[in-house]
């Protein structure tokens, strides 16, 4: 009951702030289109749905696989594939012990300072942390796959790119989710031609993760000439463009990231 007071109060609090930071720039004339944020609000929503459930098959596969185990206890929802060991540095993050695996210091240290202030529920904390970035990330990917194709995409995009093999760790209390959002703002910065902002987000989510040097490629495609023109065929092309396809890939994907979340529970640590 503990866990589940402490971990409800601070996302209570940190949702409040995200919420009165939206209002203010509302309010305040920075977001002048209201129907361009109600639309991204219900695709974060979109998201954060997915990444509910997402937690909830993972905690079940933990009480199958492991016995019976809280699904308010991060700690012991989260022991696979190095994430427990990334859960025990937010505490006392060190330098040394942040730059093992994949991991960077940007994120330890973040939330190490966000659980000083909000009852030290450090996994509660990065969970939040990476719904919410990976929420903000797939709202670019959609804004610009938009502006792209000169068409308003349907949000059921994100189900394809969230079924992705591994996509369940950008829910996790890694650092995944919160690279992804970072990598995928300074990707959208580049399209809309802002290269200043997107080497200052591309630099935080390396600093943050070392997959965040993902930030560059978006940089290399931008500089292949017949790469939009690759992209527009592919999703004009009759046989990708078929529901029945498309419903075809997406079983198969989704098969494939579950069987995948189910063995890393189950038997794959790291």
């Amino acid at each position: 009951m503990g866990q589940f007071i402490g971990h409800t109060g601070g996302f209570f609090i940190l949702a409040a702030v995200v919420l009165l930071a939206g209002i203010f720039t509302a309010e305040a004339g920075v977001v002048r289109n209201r129907a361009a944020l109600k639309k991204n609000g219900k695709t974060a929503l979109y998201v954060c749905c997915i990444g509910i459930v997402y937690y909830l098959i993972m905690a079940y596969f933990k009480n199958t696989t492991a016995g019976q185990t809280s699904i308010f206890d991060f700690g012991a929802v989260f022991d696979f594939l190095g994430l427990d060991d990334m859960i025990s540095t937010y505490g006392e993050p060190f330098i040394k012990d942040t730059l093992s695996g994949l991991g960077m210091p940007l994120f330890p240290f973040l939330v190490h300072i966000l659980g000083k202030i909000i009852f030290e529920q450090y996994g509660g904390i990065a969970v939040w942390l990476n719904f919410l970035s990976a929420a903000a990330g797939m709202c670019c990917l959609y804004n610009m796959a938009c502006e792209f194709f000169k068409k308003d995409v349907t949000p059921h995009m994100a189900i394809a790119v969230l079924s992705l093999p591994f996509a369940f760790m950008l829910f996790t209390p890694g650092s995944y989710g919160w690279t992804f959002g970072l990598v995928s703002a300074s990707a959208y910065a580049l399209y809309k031609g802002n290269t200043p902002l997107w080497l200052i987000l591309g630099i935080i989510a390396a600093l943050s993760n070392k997959l965040g040097i993902l930030f560059i490629v978006p940089f290399v495609l931008s500089k292949i000439n017949t790469f939009p023109a690759f992209v527009k065929r592919v999703s004009e092309n009759k046989l990708t463009s078929n529901p029945y396809i498309r419903l075809g890939y997406l079983f198969f994907i989704t098969s494939v990231d579950g069987a995948i979340l189910f063995l890393a529970i189950g038997g794959i640590h790291v």
